[in-house]
């Protein structure tokens, strides 16, 4: 009766019963067991997906359900957030916008001294990725201590502000060298195996989230920002190029790599792409990164 109750808009004996913890007596909330028309009231209910509100119809499909809990079947109906993957990770609390450019070009003083204008040869975080929408690959590449890690952290919380379906997923490198040592002799072209791969030994996912990610994966709604090849050992560099030219050829993935100038070239060559880099901070973003510091800084203290 409570569950009809919300099927039909009501929900507060279901609060109820969440609120005391009443759950023992709905252990039969089993997904399998539940009839049709709950099972299809379910799926246009919302779920936290890395920390957005997602309708569960647009990221998974029903038999993925079947590892949900009665107490998060209960959640959902109740419209209380239930999360069905990890938040993406935070970027600083201070950021200044940052603008890229060719690494071909050469950027002059006066492109960003000039009252915060912009030249047209320089592009916003928006715009790289609305381009790499259609090139599904952009690469990064500067000097060490340029910005590149905590602009790839932004990228990735515009990205899933932008899409909330989509899985996107930053990567730090270095932190995946077991991972690429179990994956140097897979057969990456064969596509089950370059989602198993993903999944199990880089991602480290299971149950709910794995099912999501596969489902994501082959609607081509993911993207990948992987952070620092230079990082990584010279032993794994091959590698990471065929991951990454492999999972270019599933259609609409689309990914962001950055590295140190060093390796521009190589990688240039081997993507078959460009390199950008950032613009350099000029007086006035200098200036508002120093506001946004002080404020924190001086909050933080009071």
């Amino acid at each position: 009766e409570q569950l009809r109750d919300a099927l039909n808009g009501d929900t507060s004996r279901l609060s109820e019963a969440i609120n005391r913890q009443d759950y023992d007596q709905y252990i039969f909330l089993d997904y399998n067991n539940m009839t049709k028309g709950l099972k299809d009231k379910l799926m246009t209910l919302n779920v936290k997906f890395q920390g957005q509100n997602v309708q569960i119809n647009k990221i998974t499909s029903k038999d993925s359900l079947q590892y949900l809990k009665p107490v998060q079947i209960l959640k959902i109906f109740n419209q209380d957030p239930v999360e069905v993957a990890s938040e993406i990770p935070k970027s600083v609390k201070f950021y200044v916008d940052r603008y890229f450019v060719d690494e071909s070009a050469v950027i002059d003083s006066e492109d960003y001294e000039n009252n915060r204008v912009k030249p047209e040869k320089f592009k916003s975080i928006s715009q790289v990725i609305n381009e790499t929408l259609e090139t599904r690959m952009f690469l990064l590449s500067d000097t060490a201590g340029q910005g590149k890690t905590t602009t790839f952290l932004k990228l990735t919380e515009e990205i899933k502000e932008m899409y909330p379906s989509k899985w996107v997923q930053f990567v730090d490198l270095k932190n995946f060298t077991k991972a690429f040592k179990n994956g140097k002799d897979l057969d990456l072209n064969t596509l089950d195996v370059l989602k198993n791969f993903i999944a199990d030994d880089l991602l480290n996912l299971s149950g709910l989230q794995r099912d999501i990610f596969l489902n994501r994966f082959d609607s081509g709604d993911v993207s990948f920002l992987w952070d620092g090849y230079d990082e990584i050992s010279l032993n794994h560099n091959d590698f990471v190029i065929q991951l990454i030219s492999e999972i270019r050829n599933q259609p609409r993935t689309i990914q962001f790599l950055s590295t140190r100038t060093q390796n521009s070239e190589i990688l240039c060559k081997e993507l078959g792409i460009k390199a950008h880099k950032l613009v350099p901070l000029g007086p006035a973003e200098r200036f508002d990164l120093f506001i946004s510091t002080w404020n924190t800084d001086s909050q933080t203290q009071l």
